[in-house]
């Protein structure tokens, strides 16, 4: 996992080309739809766009958001999976130090945090290296296991 900032460096073209997927996370405003689409266009300059990159909506929901179908049009693909808007499972998780889906598995935005995280599983590295003819998918190891 990259998170990639938004100032394009040296360095985030190397990873963003050694990955299996892109998520690009935004919101539905405006300004991180203009937001999104330059990056959607500054990813296509790089050959990574297409199937490779999947578009998230971060905080879905919210009153006054662009309609879904008015935001794909305009960043040309469709939205694979949408975050829910949850401030206030958000808040209690940030204020006490531990992430979303432990303090609040049962929150709306947690489950939808797992359903996208299982989404990324090794079907879509394998999916992948079988194209490319090499797979980079290693399973989650036990604490402690170096092998």
């Amino acid at each position: 996992v990259v998170d990639v900032d938004h100032p394009y460096r040296d360095e985030q073209p190397v990873a963003l080309n050694q990955a299996d997927l892109v998520l690009l996370v935004f919101r539905l405003d405006f300004n991180s739809l203009r937001h999104a689409h330059r990056t959607m266009e500054h990813l296509a300059r790089l050959g990574l766009a297409g199937g490779r990159v999947r578009l998230v909506v971060n905080r879905s929901g919210q009153p006054g958001e662009v309609p879904r179908a008015k935001a794909e049009e305009a960043l040309g693909g469709a939205i694979a999976h949408a975050v829910p808007e949850d401030a206030k499972a958000v808040g209690r998780a940030n204020n006490n130090g531990v992430p979303v889906v432990l303090e609040s598995p049962g929150s709306k935005v947690a489950r939808s945090l797992v359903q996208l995280a299982r989404s990324l599983g090794p079907a879509v590295a394998e999916e992948r290296g079988r194209a490319a003819g090499t797979s980079r998918w290693r399973p989650w190891r036990r604490a402690g296991s170096l092998a």
